[in-house]
């Protein structure tokens, strides 16, 4: 009889990497566990001092479950990020600063963690509860958010929250639009919708204080109501003065796929006639050519493709300017971005507009009008026929 054996399926974890074995050959007989322990520790220790002195080479092309931990994929984008393929310099502080919650938070506290299934919820518990400094907690998220999405886009590490090489996000369509239950549409409400006056107040606000984009896209937003991706997605080719016309024709993506410019719905894609004023009032706000909100840095520079992934601004970079305005001059904690898009739909159907005009020109449809934005008109609507009827006979 053959004493030869192949055994699969022998998998330890040990130096924050996880050791699969296939062991063919002859019985060998252990005087007891530990010597069996020991003889393996010895094949890892062997094995590991290769592997670990290139972490950063190995990974690359490595995608699935168990195989890239969290230590490797950080040291994977810190060696990108400070090398000469990076999209955007790194100032020697920020970089010593890196290298520290790399080595002194990220690897002891949660370095052998699987990247591919590590948790928010496993961050909060395992990490951010436990980190002995604040402010190495806040350089850590920072590090940990940037090195999942060049992960992601380099098809390093696939997460269930983002599209990879083996989890395909299907594009929206004019049949599924928003795909979402219609008892999650929340109406909006007077507190959420600003007054003209606070609309003017934003403009002088943004104007005081030199931020030029902002007052075109305040000014852009409060006239035309579009939603705030669309505004972010405009380029100088789809104002066309010399018809009084505006293209709404694509949306930034969001940070799960960069690469969907499509837009929401097939109704979202519309063209807008607008009068001779507001081509006046922007024409010199406007660039001569390309997009009218480019991509920003942190600090200045070219845009970070980890932060943003789109040549604009990205749909969530209104929330913050957003939030700066209303702090400074007192507004509503209710403003968002959005609240100008209600600001539009609400005037228009005060001054009579009938609902299908209103609908088409802010790309929706009459019955999510009459769900979102002009809900809150029906009691005064209600009140006025009841007062009516009194007076019939």
């Amino acid at each position: 009889m053959d004493d030869r054996f192949e055994h699969r399926g022998i998998s330890v974890r040990k130096h924050g990497l996880r050791w699969r074995f296939k062991w063919a050959g002859r019985w060998r007989t252990f005087a007891d566990p530990d010597d069996a322990t020991r003889t393996l520790d010895g094949l890892i220790d062997a094995r590991a001092r290769d592997v670990l002195d290139g972490v950063a080479p190995a990974a690359a092309g490595r995608i699935g479950a168990g195989e890239i931990m969290v230590a490797e994929l950080c040291e994977a984008w810190f060696e990108w990020k400070t090398g000469l393929n990076s999209d955007e310099p790194i100032r020697a502080r920020t970089k010593r600063d890196y290298r520290r919650v790399i080595d002194l938070f990220i690897t002891p506290l949660i370095g052998s963690h699987d990247a591919a299934l590590i948790t928010t919820s496993d961050l909060k518990r395992d990490f951010f509860r436990v980190c002995p400094s604040r402010t190495g907690a806040r350089f850590s998220r920072t590090v940990l958010q940037q090195s999942f999405r060049w992960g992601i886009e380099e098809r390093l590490v696939p997460r269930r929250d983002n599209p990879c090489t083996d989890i395909q996000l299907a594009r929206r369509s004019a049949s599924d639009g928003r795909a979402r239950k219609g008892t999650s549409i929340k109406a909006v409400t007077d507190e959420q919708i600003p007054t003209p006056g606070e609309i003017q107040k934003m403009l002088m606000w943004a104007i005081e204080t030199g931020r030029r984009d902002w007052w075109l896209w305040v000014y852009i937003d409060g006239t035309l109501g579009l939603r705030p991706a669309e505004v972010c997605a405009l380029q100088r080719e789809d104002f066309m003065e010399s018809r009084g016309l505006v293209l709404v024709r694509r949306s930034t993506p969001d940070r799960s796929d960069p690469d969907d410019w499509h837009m929401k719905t097939e109704t979202s894609r519309r063209t807008l006639k607008v009068g001779p004023d507001f081509f006046e009032t922007i024409r010199s706000h406007l660039p001569d050519a390309g997009w009218l909100f480019t991509a920003r840095a942190r600090g200045g520079g070219l845009p970070q493709r980890t932060h943003t992934a789109t040549p604009c601004w990205p749909s969530d970079a209104p929330n913050r300017e957003m939030r700066q305005m209303r702090r400074a001059i007192g507004l509503s904690e209710l403003y968002k971005p959005y609240s100008l898009r209600h600001f539009v739909a609400t005037r228009l159907i005060l001054q009579g507009k009938s609902e299908i005009q209103v609908a088409k020109f802010l790309g929706t449809s009459v019955e999510m009008l009459q769900k979102v934005y002009a809900n809150h008109l029906d009691f005064d609507a209600q009140r006025d026929i009841g007062e009516a009827v009194t007076n019939l006979f």
